[in-house]
């Protein structure tokens, strides 16, 4: 996936496809890298390492910005 974002970033004339499966590829690592952070179970999010729902530690909302890098972090409900 790197190599192709490299090869697309390189390429002014990126296609629509490129672009579109761009933004989709930022979107899934947002989505991994905050389920990885959420360690517990939880409607559709089912960890096998965390099988229980934690509400006492993740009773709340998971977010992000990308404008200044990648940063993810939780709100209350």
């Amino acid at each position: 996936l790197e190599t192709m974002e490299a090869d697309w970033e390189a390429n002014s004339n990126a296609s629509l496809e490129q672009i579109e499966t761009s933004n989709l590829l930022v979107v899934a690592r947002v989505i991994l890298e905050t389920a990885t952070r959420r360690l517990e179970s939880r409607g559709a999010h089912c960890r096998a390492d965390y099988p229980n729902r934690d509400d006492s530690h993740f009773q709340k909302h998971s977010w992000t910005r990308l404008d200044q890098g990648s940063f993810i972090g939780f709100r209350p409900v």
